[in-house]
């Protein structure tokens, strides 16, 4: 492995950014090639006297808090622990394959790693500009984090949920979105990603520049798709599929605007974004309703019941509504 390539996946290991590929390549290399294990573990000693110290970490925070975050609609923004789920078959595989006592002294060094996590709730948006300038629009019940750092050198973070992003361009330093099917890698350019856990596909539209997606769960481990502007990718999570095609950019980045544009959506998903924009449950009392397909456009200022008196026009529907739980069935 060249040099520039275990510097990186080191440096991307310790902040948790790395994929599963990316790391079974880093340890099959630590295994074999003494050299980069020595490297390896220096950097471990550097990355622990760095970055785990709390309370200056606790302080950081608190000025990112204060100068780059809209608070006004963001109820929950911590700081997370998170402990890397290949610790055991790492230290595993490097102590059967070399003696080496890597493991115990990763374990030791390697605390659990602290992340900034904005967290918006269902019934709400939020916006954020972050550091560099790039701004952030964040969809209901949506988790945003990066982590603990200098983020001015290394611009990454995981999404869960739906952004719409306005990238300041950086040749040096690209910018990285996660989700957990595939990465989104930008320089300067405007985007809009949808990655619900609770959705069947993940979706990423363009609007300007260009973005490339890597690292797509299930595929080729070097395939790379590049999107232009006005196209929008669909992954498949169920069939595992691909696919690219011309969007209606107004619809695809409406929410941010407080309109809701459908066209041509599952009733299922209709009712999941409803959940989390109006923070109710909703119950399909009848399977059937899981089919049905509905086109229609709304504005957030409307009540839930504004809104399901619309669909009933062209939907056969009535509805329940008890303690904020909905039970909707076919007329």
């Amino acid at each position: 492995m060249k040099q520039e390539n275990l510097e990186r996946l080191t440096k991307n290991f310790y902040l948790g950014l790395t994929s599963p590929l990316e790391e079974k390549a880093l340890f099959d290399e630590i295994r074999e090639n003494e050299a980069s294990r020595n490297y390896f573990e220096a950097y471990e000693n550097t990355f622990a006297q760095k970055y785990l110290d709390t309370t200056s970490i606790q302080k950081e925070w608190d000025q990112f808090h204060s100068k780059y975050l809209n608070q006004s609609n963001v109820r929950k923004l911590q700081l997370i622990r998170n402990i890397s789920r290949y610790a055991a078959v790492i230290g595993l595989a490097v102590l059967l394959a070399t003696g080496y006592s890597l493991f115990e002294k990763w374990s030791q060094a390697r605390e659990p790693m602290v992340w900034y996590e904005t967290y918006v709730p269902r019934g709400e948006k939020t916006q954020l500009t972050l550091p560099d300038g790039t701004k952030v629009w964040l969809n209901a019940e949506t988790t945003l984090k990066f982590p603990a750092g200098n983020y001015m050198e290394d611009r990454r973070m995981q999404l869960s949920g739906e952004g719409y992003f306005e990238v300041e361009k950086n040749e040096d330093v690209p910018f990285v979105v996660q989700t957990s099917d595939y990465d989104v890698i930008v320089r300067g350019t405007s985007f809009n990603i949808m990655a619900y856990e609770d959705f069947k596909r993940v979706e990423t539209s363009l609007l300007s520049g260009s973005v490339e997606i890597r690292n797509i769960e299930g595929a080729a481990p070097d395939r790379r798709l590049k999107l232009k502007p006005g196209q929008k990718l669909i992954f498949d999570k169920e069939e595992n599929r691909v696919t690219v095609k011309n969007t209606d950019l107004d619809g695809e980045v409406a929410w941010k605007d407080n309109l809701f544009m459908f066209s041509d959506v599952r009733f299922e998903e209709l009712c999941r974004r409803l959940e989390r924009w109006y923070d109710v449950d909703i119950t399909l009392a009848d399977q059937e309703l899981r089919k049905i397909r509905y086109t229609g456009n709304f504005k957030n200022e409307e009540t839930i019941w504004q809104v399901l008196d619309v669909i009933k026009i062209t939907t056969p529907i009535r509805y329940e509504l008890k303690n904020r739980k909905l039970t909707i069935y076919k007329e």
